[in-house]
């Protein structure tokens, strides 16, 4: 990747983002926003439900402009109600605190936000992987970024 997040960065972060959808039944919408939280590339795979895309989006953004992860934001708000309702009214863009949006990195510096969201998927979030039980979302969202794996579904069946 270069310096900045470019359209084809993002295509090629999406196609990854599809193409292990594909194996693990996670068949949703991926947003990729760059580090001010505005939309470079926004796909929504065959089946996906139409919320996903909103969802996403809400969730890249808020892990561009932040520079975190949404479960961390998510943790937060929980924590300060009245400060997320102050958000609300500030950001230009909808927040929704829920995990499964990451930063995009390039040499330490946010460059951009991942997200995708629900999926049409009925078999749930969780998946059997070599013994263990893992987040089909959060898979995605590694291998996308090719990124090592983190747990931000934890509580979710």
């Amino acid at each position: 990747m270069s310096e900045k997040l470019t359209l084809q960065d993002a295509h090629k972060i999406i196609e990854r983002a599809v193409e292990k959808s594909k194996e693990v039944n996670w068949i949703s919408a991926y947003v990729i926003t760059d580090a001010g939280g505005n939309v470079i590339s926004i796909s929504r795979m065959d089946g996906a439900p139409s919320a996903a895309v909103d969802i996403a989006r809400a969730k890249s953004y808020i892990s561009a402009i932040f520079g975190q992860d949404t479960k961390a934001f998510t943790d937060r708000m929980e924590a300060h109600p009245v400060r997320f309702a102050g958000f609300q009214q500030v950001f230009p863009h909808p927040l929704f605190p829920g995990p499964g949006g990451v930063p995009i990195y390039k040499d330490g510096v946010v460059v951009g936000g991942f997200s995708s969201s629900i999926s049409s998927n009925k078999g749930g979030m969780k998946i059997k992987v070599d013994g263990k039980t893992l987040s089909r979302e959060d898979i995605v969202t590694a291998y996308a970024l090719q990124v090592p794996y983190v747990e931000f579904h934890g509580d979710m069946g």
